[in-house]
């Protein structure tokens, strides 16, 4: 480092501050040397078109990195950042809850939106696929417009349709406002990251961006929370319109948008990232920025940094058309844009990028195959072993003969074979889980009938009558009616919906796993910094993929809900060392646009694993276990190929 001036020494004998000024000459010990790690120069200049792309530029682009990290180091953590944690950190939580939301929501919006199988299938898919398209727009638009500025953007997005999904009755317009929705959440962690980590120090830099996972992870908590206050409690509904009833689960999705809302209101008072404002050559909004943050941590105005000098390479990009009319420079600037960001993208395919860039797709891909697949599908797993002990008590009765009699009150989980009824009345009945099969039916009146689950198989109906009742046609699939009435059939969705489960068991064991999640968020934190994120991430993997292989020998639900507890530490323990890898391993002018296309092929690998579990579940629980169990380490073994992040610097 240059030496200190007399003047210089003087001002540090009576303990003061010399302001400094870091060039590119102040801020090397060697040439090329970057924080104490020989760095490849030439790597530092792609994204740069050609014209502009020189060995200056990029010893520019290492000095500007290099005075940044000595001038963010001065600022130091603070109440600014604290701040700036609590605002995006909310965004974040938004996201978590995004994913569980529709889950949480399903068991009664089937009733009132009427939904098959299929369309709960694309309802859970299609917050997916908005995030997909999410991630890629605003990651890259962060890149060029500001990491503030989209990020606001995209929260408004999804909190916009996220009330208005609340009060829409359709199925189509409802499924729009979920899509519309994860494109905009989608956002929020491509920007989340990149932005938090450009206003703290390399320290404990992965320290401080581990702990925003940790909000990550109480927006499922928090769901889960609401969910289980809200969801099963009738009275919480009320009437809208006379012909217009907003049910519980309406209440729940305006809710679960609290913390989108409380993230856009705190970022309003927060800054652009000064890395990012440097980036582009707004040198002296940087500046400002700096000092305010400062002030803000310090309580003095004694920052000592004036000046951090831009390279030519991005005062030209600030100086772009300067001189021409406010609308031919915002069509140049647009296109500028458009071209920087499809540039970008081409980039991180091409080397120095490409080999980090593959890896780290790939690990995304396995991390969120696995992690959604058994999230999501937990419950439905524990539900089928609920269901299967629940069949196993059944009451089988066999070649009976029943005539003249009455049944009233409830029948549940029971199955008759070979009987015959005879003048038999049906009145006032609930029937839960009953089969009537190869059985016949003379003279049978049921009156005021309800049904969940209850078919008659291969049995003959003759001179029945049905009244007040919702048997529709499909319940006799196999059966030959003859001289059979329906009359007043009951007007409502004509699809048979399971009601036996306990809202309040689920929402109750989302909840425990949800808050299982929290220390790994902790653990990672504490020893990020010491280990190295590429470490963690592949032990935790590994593990996860051994933890999954056990799964498919659980045969209770106290096992089932203990197992996915312990996945649950694990993968956030994983997520958070993959989510910083992924902030620090690209420079700044990438940094969003590559967690943008990670974070949207990690979406593709959340519906392909919701998908394979849901197809396969019904085939065999050990296929989608065994597949996630394989998934898990293939991502964990090949992240040990990715570079050490405990000493990368933010180029």
């Amino acid at each position: 480092m240059a030496e200190e001036t007399a003047e210089d020494l003087q001002l540090i004998e009576k303990g003061e501050s010399p302001l400094r000024t870091y060039s590119t000459e102040e801020v090397f010990d060697t040439p090329g040397e970057v924080g104490g790690e020989l760095r490849d120069a030439t790597s530092l200049g792609a994204g740069l078109p050609e014209e502009l792309t020189s060995t200056d530029d990029i010893s520019g682009d290492l000095a500007l990195a290099e005075a940044y990290e000595k001038a963010i180091d001065e600022v130091g953590f603070g109440k600014y950042q604290i701040g700036l944690y609590f605002a995006i950190g909310f965004g974040l939580m938004a996201d978590g809850a995004e994913i569980f939301i529709v889950g949480f929501i399903i068991p009664s919006a089937e009733r009132d939106l009427c939904l098959t199988d299929r369309q709960k299938g694309w309802l859970g898919g299609i917050v997916f696929v908005g995030m997909l398209i999410g991630a890629l727009i605003w990651g890259s638009l962060s890149d060029k417009l500001g990491r503030k500025k989209c990020l606001l953007t995209a929260l408004k997005v999804n909190a916009l349709f996220a009330i208005v999904s609340a009060f829409v009755r359709n199925y189509g317009l409802f499924l729009f406002c979920r899509l519309a929705c994860g494109i905009g959440i989608g956002g929020s962690i491509p920007i989340t990251f990149a932005y938090y980590c450009e206003f703290v120090a390399k320290g404990n830099r992965g320290a401080n961006v581990t702990w925003l996972l940790f909000l990550w992870t109480c927006g499922g908590v928090y769901v889960s929370l609401i969910g289980w206050a809200i969801i099963p409690r009738a009275d919480i509904s009320f009437m809208l319109t006379p012909h217009f009833e907003v049910h519980s689960w309406r209440v729940f999705v305006m809710l679960g948008s609290v913390p989108c809302i409380v993230a856009i209101v705190l970022l309003l008072f927060m800054e652009e990232s000064p890395r990012f404002l440097l980036e582009v050559g707004r040198h002296d909004e940087a500046m400002e920025i700096l000092r305010k943050v400062y002030r803000i941590n310090h309580g003095t105005d004694d920052f000592s940094v004036t000046e951090i000098k831009v390279s030519n390479v991005h005062q030209e990009f600030a100086d772009l058309n300067k001189d021409d009319s406010a609308i031919k420079r915002f069509a140049d600037r647009t296109i500028y844009n458009l071209k920087g960001t499809l540039r970008n993208f081409s980039e991180l395919m091409e080397p120095p990028f490409v080999t980090v860039t593959v890896i780290l797709l790939v690990c995304w891909f396995c991390t969120s195959f696995g992690y959604y697949g058994l999230t999501l599908w937990f419950p439905e797993y524990i539900k089928r072993l609920e269901t299967t002990e629940y069949l196993k008590s059944a009451d089988e009765v066999t070649n009976c003969s029943l005539s003249s009699i009455t049944f009233t009150g409830r029948l549940e989980n029971k199955r008759y074979t070979k009987c015959n009824f005879t003048d038999v009345t049906f009145a006032e009945v609930a029937m839960k889980h009953v089969t009537f099969e190869d059985s016949l039916f003379h003279r049978v009146d049921f009156s005021d009938v309800t049904s969940t689950r209850t078919y008659f198989l291969d049995s003959i109906l003759a001179d029945c009558v049905f009244n007040y009742t919702d048997f529709f046609l499909y319940k006799f699939d196999t059966s030959l009616l003859d001289n059979v009435k329906f009359y007043n059939m009951a007007k409502k969705c004509k699809i048979d919906f399971s009601i036996d489960y306990n809202p309040y068991t689920v929402y109750f064991e989302s909840f425990i796993s949800s808050i299982c999640g929290l220390p790994g968020c902790v653990v990672t934190a504490l020893v990020i910094d010491k280990i190295g994120a590429t470490s963690i991430y592949a032990t935790f993997t590994i593990l996860c993929g051994v933890g999954a292989f056990f799964i498919w020998w659980v045969d209770t639900e106290i096992s089932a809900v203990a197992l996915s507890c312990i996945i649950q530490f694990m993968s956030l323990c994983n997520w958070s060392a993959i989510d910083v890898a992924s902030t620090l391993l690209y420079p700044t002018s990438k940094r969003a646009t590559a967690f943008g296309l990670l974070s949207a092929f990690s979406r593709v690998g959340g519906v392909l694993g919701n998908v394979s579990f849901g197809n396969f579940l019904h085939v065999s629980r050990a296929i989608p276990v065994l597949l996630a169990a394989a998934v898990f380490t293939a991502g964990g073994l090949l992240a040990l190929k990715l570079p050490d992040t405990r000493k990368t610097m933010l180029v």
